[in-house]
């Protein structure tokens, strides 16, 4: 659904932002003289001249990147941390000028002594016209940084999950109601069944896991209830503190109760508080024994012994039953009896271990796939950004294009040149656009993920980002250089020795 608002939103963010990057090149425009502009090379000084000054506000920048971090949400919101993320972006754009002629003054240097002559005169044109390649290279850094930076959350999201999957389901079948798939229904495994299974042979173990949405200090979670002592006898729930055995025990024989990650961050909580929770028997005040990694739910979860629950006046039944099999027992022989058991209560849904994690992953994978339609995005707007300054910079040098072809340069080394020019720019905006992408993979994981939903992630970091990352940036930038080169290579000598640029 497109809403009237969305569109004039992306219209007036459009226009404002075209309005906003073209007010430093009026003013710049606004203040040459005749005589300079009859010149290329004055705008180019000009660039040289701030290129230290474009260096400080780096530096200044990151520094205030780095300091974006520290503080907390505004209203539930990562304000800072976007503004963080801004900053970082901007603050590595601002190196680019300075790059780029040492780059091009190096490569120059060393390759002259070498009788290179093609990369020599790709690395002048690189350092002479820094003013164009820049902007170049700062747009393909953006798009390579996001790429970096996405890849690395998103494969340290799924690492994590991998080992909280891992750890927490460690039954070998999951039941639930079949109508529970069915949104909005509320139907729960029946205490009967819960009973039938526990008679069947093979079986060493239930855990009957129940919850109902509630409030929680002023936010929606998810009040819960399971077994804790087959919990810490067969499972292992990942705590921030301690031993999930233990704390599984001591919550059962104190009454207390563990409680989410993102429910203790939300709400300042810790381990030894009391949480006050709204029950059918009244108000009550049990103690926070441990805090859990958790990654079901962003609105908080608590997690009470079944015996609590039941003295508490909680509802029947269960909404999943995990059951633990005995060694050796016959998994096909069980199901079978659960599903004759279940004839009489009603369908449920049998998973095995296997199959419940593969799914999990399969629906994080699911979730997370937009993230390469945006990935994508970014690049083509950056092999667009290279594309226009390759031409430009070909249509300004054609009269240095016909001299070299007057004074014996071939058509294929033209447009070798060209394309050792693209090769430089793709080289600089991957090894800027790698650095970038690292501290914004970062930024992502330990202040915005963190202060949006709660949850701890591990960062991993991965080699074959960076190799993903250099063959893309190569790629792209040889990939928008063909056009330009082939376009000097075909320059008539004659009209190009005479253009007046």
């Amino acid at each position: 659904e497109v809403s009237p608002v969305l569109l004039l939103t992306a219209l007036g963010l459009g226009s404002a932002g075209a309005l906003l990057a073209s007010l430093a090149p009026a003013y710049a425009a606004s203040r040459i003289a005749p005589k300079d502009a009859m010149h290329l090379s004055s705008f180019e000084r000009t660039w040289m001249r701030r290129s230290p000054l474009a260096l400080l506000g780096g530096l200044l920048l990151l520094t205030a990147s780095f300091l974006l971090t520290r503080p907390g949400p505004v209203g539930g919101t990562p304000l800072f941390g976007y503004l963080s993320l801004a900053c970082l972006i901007f603050g590595v754009a601002c190196f680019t000028p300075q790059l780029l002629r040492f780059t091009g003054a190096g490569i120059h240097s060393l390759c002259r002594r070498r009788r290179a002559p093609l990369l020599t005169l790709a690395a002048g044109n690189l350092s002479s016209q820094v003013g164009r390649s820049a902007v170049a290279v700062a747009a393909m850094m953006t798009a390579i940084a996001m790429l970096v930076g996405l890849t690395l959350m998103i494969g340290s999201f799924r690492w994590t999950v991998e080992q909280w999957v891992e750890q927490t389901i460690r039954a070998d079948l999951i039941v639930s109601p079949a109508a529970r798939f069915v949104k909005g229904s509320q139907a729960r495994l029946p205490d009967t069944f819960i009973e039938g299974a526990a008679r069947t042979p093979g079986i060493a173990a239930l855990d009957p896991f129940i919850g109902q949405r509630v409030d929680l200090l002023g936010q929606e979670g998810l009040l819960a209830a399971g077994d804790f002592e087959v919990a810490a006898r067969y499972g292992r729930l990942l705590f921030r503190r301690g031993e999930s055995t233990t704390i599984l025990r001591r919550a059962r024989a104190e009454d207390g109760v563990i409680i989410s990650e993102s429910l203790a961050l939300s709400r300042g909580l810790t381990e030894g508080d009391r949480l006050p929770l709204y029950l059918p028997s009244g108000r009550i005040e049990p103690p926070i024994v441990g805090v859990f990694y958790d990654y079901s739910t962003d609105g908080g979860k608590v997690v009470m012994d079944r015996g609590l629950w039941a003295r508490t006046g909680g509802r029947h039944g269960s909404d999943i039953l995990a059951i633990y099999l005995q060694p050796g027992a016959d998994e096909a022989a069980v199901r079978r009896q659960l599903l004759a058991i279940a004839g009489e209560d009603g369908a449920i849904a049998l998973n095995s271990n296997r199959a419940l994690k593969a799914r999990v992953l399969e629906i994080f994978d699911n979730t997370f796939a937009v993230a390469r339609a945006l990935e994508l995005i970014a690049i083509l707007v950056s092999i667009l950004g290279i594309f226009n300054v390759l031409w430009a910079s070909v249509v300004s040098r054609q009269r240095e294009i016909g001299v070299l072809r007057s004074v014996g340069a071939t058509r294929a080394q033209l447009l070798r040149i060209v394309l050792w020019e693209a090769g430089l720019l793709g080289v600089l905006a991957d090894l800027l656009g790698l650095v970038a992408g690292i501290a914004l993979s970062l930024i992502l994981i330990h202040v915005i993920n963190k202060q949006s939903f709660g949850w701890t992630i591990q960062f991993q970091f991965s080699w074959w980002v960076v190799i993903k990352s250099s063959i893309i940036a190569l790629g792209a930038a040889l990939l928008a250089g063909y056009l330009p080169a082939r376009r000097a290579a075909r320059l008539n000598i004659a009209a190009a020795v005479t253009y007046e640029g």
